[in-house]
């Protein structure tokens, strides 16, 4: 004879496992939505379909909104091109530099390198390279991943919610059918789960380490000779451009 409850359960799984999926991409009961008239509401309000009168109401909690309180999360980069008699010799100095500040060298190619240094670090640092020669370039970004960062932790941490729901069920579940449904559930759900967790280590150690590019070229390289020869032998030697400059 079949046992009720060992049927019950093989037609409540296979209709759980799709909903603790789906429920991973949902905001949770806390989330709050911008308004018109007053910054943030519940979502949940009630009134909103019953009947009841429709008027705002004081909340026991206050809603944070996260673009006016929350720390934004930025990611900066420079790059620097600098003119210089010693190449070799700033490119060793901005190592330096940037070990002494407790940042790395990400790659070097030539006089052309690029650093990671501390994000306190960065204006200082960068300060300090500008003052090693001549400035030829200079641009300075900045990226607000504040959004990005938030929204992904928040799936990441629905995401983890759902495995282990997911693991109470497969303790529970006793058909094969089921076993092998909710196991291939969480052997998608981990892998989404570990792709979610690598952006996010990511963008955390770009936002704590700012990217700084220099290049430094030789003197000789911006020089340009005159095409009428100087009657000063000095002149000729250095060209009469880079004289020009000087001055």
């Amino acid at each position: 004879m079949l046992d009720p409850s060992s049927a019950s359960r093989r037609l409540v799984i296979p209709l759980l496992v799709p909903w603790l999926v789906c429920s991973c991409a949902m905001p949770g009961p806390m989330e709050a939505r911008p308004d018109s008239s007053e910054g943030f509401i519940a979502r949940d309000a009630p009134g909103r379909k019953s009947g009841l009168p429709t008027e705002k109401r004081s909340t026991p909690f206050a809603f944070t909104s996260f673009d006016l309180d929350e720390p934004r999360k930025m990611i900066y980069a420079a790059a620097l091109t600098l003119e210089a008699a010693k190449p070799e010799a700033v490119v060793a100095d901005v190592i330096a530099k940037t070990e002494a500040a407790g940042g790395y060298l990400a790659t070097r190619n030539n006089f052309a390198i690029t650093v990671r240094v501390p994000v306190a670090k960065f204006q200082t640092l960068l300060a300090d390279f500008r003052a090693l020669g001549r400035i030829l370039d200079e641009s300075v970004q900045a990226e607000d991943v504040t959004r990005q960062h938030r929204d992904l932790t928040i799936r990441l941490a629905n995401a983890k919610k759902t495995r282990e729901r997911l693991l109470v069920l497969l303790d529970k579940a006793t058909a094969v059918q089921d076993i092998l449904a909710i196991e291939k559930e969480l052997e998608r759900l981990t892998t989404e789960i570990e792709q979610m967790q690598a952006e996010v280590d990511s963008l955390d150690k770009r936002i704590a380490f700012s990217t700084i590019s220099v290049t430094v070229q030789p003197v000789a390289d911006v020089v340009r000779k005159s095409s009428q020869p100087s009657r000063f032998p000095w002149i000729n030697q250095v060209g009469a451009s880079y004289v020009i400059r000087r001055f």
